[in-house]
């Protein structure tokens, strides 16, 4: 008989358990977890919307320590908690929004305006609050994969350039690693670039001193033309750069000028409309040291182009009026014949130079800022001069079908040719005073007449593709103040083709 009551209540217990499991929960603590769920969801947004936008899964701001710190918090305390109670609603009432809506809806009288649960629906809420804790933690491991992109970065140019394989590059670059490593603890490229960073170091500078301590002094190039003697203008360059404010006779930082060496034959640095050279160059070695320098026993060599005046017959030799910069290696000074510890004495002839400048280049870009900026400035100033100058009709008929084309050619001129003077400026010391109206003035009417064509959806390759369409939201983003260049359609018409003149008449005047 005991054996079949303590039978009777084990089935009891046994059939209980479960219908107590599956009891729906009541009106009020339906409504207690809706409400305590949207609340959750509004709290976490305030929080952290700002750095975390729900609409994406980035990062916004670069206060990392601030933003790390607010991680921190996120994964320790407001985390857990939140996924606890999402793990909870979804076990009562579903895992997606119809099914969740469904559920709260066979329990709770549904009144938008009652002010007893939100106006939002709780399946809505519930999916809101799941994606944005996705988003989160996929912008943490997007940031991640920034700052790995960053060191690659940073590991290209050390890897192109010598000279920027410097103690500075490599902690930046492991740096770089570490930022990754703390929004992302498990990425496995940053721990192996990371643990691959210090011996990578020591074989780039092992790989240097061994390049620095093969190097040999070029000498002067030994079929130089002429005109001038190699060592008379090698001993007028070498006292021209010991008083240049930008090398030896800076007031920080001067550099040792310690020897110059003829690098090649003279070439035409600028010419006129007629075809008349205005301005030489004579490219040359100039070997230098640095007080800063760690390494005591090293020189830097600079191959660099000397400019004469600018002048109609301007004759190939000194006074020298200009600098420009080109490739930069290094040297042992003990490499350099002459080399006693003074500043004095030039290259004696070893072997021969490296290839000229680019005086080429420079002439093309030179002509196309100038007759880009006429041609350019014609067509956006086109209903004036049709009307004032009636015998250009017929020119116009022949250039207007081309104006979006024009536009992104004179654009790329202006744009190219104001890079090359930034990357003068920045990276090689060379101050750029002339040519600045010409790209201003190329890159403004290119925007005006090429828009149309630059907005257009490009059918390029996959990457070539994603690349225009990257600069096309970059001119989007900013189209309100393109647009605003027609209102001073004639005006920068009429500008660009008397700074268009101008540069051709006045070129390397400062500005022109």
């Amino acid at each position: 008989m005991k054996k079949l009551l303590y039978t009777l209540l084990l089935t009891t217990i046994v059939l209980t358990f479960p219908i107590n499991l599956l009891a729906k929960p009541t009106e009020d603590e339906a409504l207690k977890d809706w409400n305590s769920l949207y609340k959750s969801y509004s709290d976490v947004k305030q929080e952290l919307e700002e750095t975390f936008p729900d609409y994406k899964p980035i990062i916004l701001g670069n206060d990392y320590d601030k933003i790390l710190a607010m991680v921190k918090n996120y994964d320790n305390n407001t985390k857990p908690k939140l996924q606890k109670q999402i793990d909870d609603f979804s076990k009562k009432y579903g895992n997606n929004p119809a099914e969740i809506n469904n559920t709260i809806k066979s329990i709770v009288t549904i009144d938008w305006r009652s002010g007893k649960h939100p106006t939002t629906k709780a399946g809505e809420t519930y999916e809101s609050l799941k994606t944005y804790m996705e988003n989160i933690q996929q912008a943490k491991l997007n940031k991640a994969i920034d700052f790995i992109k960053a060191s690659e970065g940073v590991e290209r140019t050390i890897n192109s350039f010598d000279t920027q394989a410097t103690r500075e590059n490599f902690d930046k670059l492991k740096e770089e690693l570490n930022m990754a490593l703390k929004f992302d603890p498990a990425n496995e490229q940053a721990k192996k670039m990371l643990a691959n960073a210090d011996a990578k170091e020591k074989e780039k500078f092992a790989a240097i001193n061994k390049k620095i301590d093969e190097a040999k002094w070029p000498g002067d190039y030994k079929k130089f033309a002429g005109p001038g003697d190699p060592k008379k203008l090698c001993a007028v360059a070498l006292e021209y750069f010991k008083n240049d404010e930008g090398w030896g006779a800076r007031e920080k930082n001067p550099e040792h000028c310690i020897a110059v060496a003829i690098r090649n034959d003279w070439g035409s640095a600028k010419k006129n409309m007629m075809g008349q050279t205005i301005q030489w160059y004579l490219p040359v070695y100039l070997a230098l040291y640095r007080d800063k320098d760690e390494d005591k026993t090293m020189a830097h060599v600079f191959e660099l182009s000397l400019l004469t005046k600018q002048e109609l017959g301007v004759k190939q030799g000194p006074p020298f009026a200009g600098i420009t910069v080109g490739n930069i290696w290094k040297i042992r000074k003990k490499n350099i014949p002459g080399w006693d510890g003074d500043t004095g004495g030039s290259g004696d002839t070893t072997k021969g130079g490296a290839t000229s400048g680019s005086g080429f280049f420079g002439t093309v870009f030179w002509l196309g800022l100038a007759l880009g900026n006429i041609v350019a400035g014609m067509l956006a100033a086109g209903p004036l001069l049709k009307q004032k100058i009636p015998q250009l009709n017929k020119v116009y008929e022949k250039i207007t079908p081309l104006t979006n084309i024009i536009g992104v050619i004179v654009l790329a001129f202006g744009v190219l040719s104001l890079l090359s003077a930034v990357l003068q400026l920045f990276l090689l010391r060379f101050v750029i005073l002339s040519n600045i109206l010409p790209q201003l003035g190329a890159i403004a009417v290119g925007l005006f007449l090429g828009k149309e064509l630059l907005l257009r959806k490009p059918n390029l390759p996959d990457k070539a593709g994603e690349a225009a369409e990257k600069a096309q939201e970059l001119l989007k983003k900013h189209e309100d103040k393109i647009r605003m260049l027609e209102m001073y359609q004639i005006p920068l018409g009429l500008s660009c083709i008397v700074i268009g003149f101008l540069h051709l008449i006045i070129s390397n005047a400062p500005l022109f």
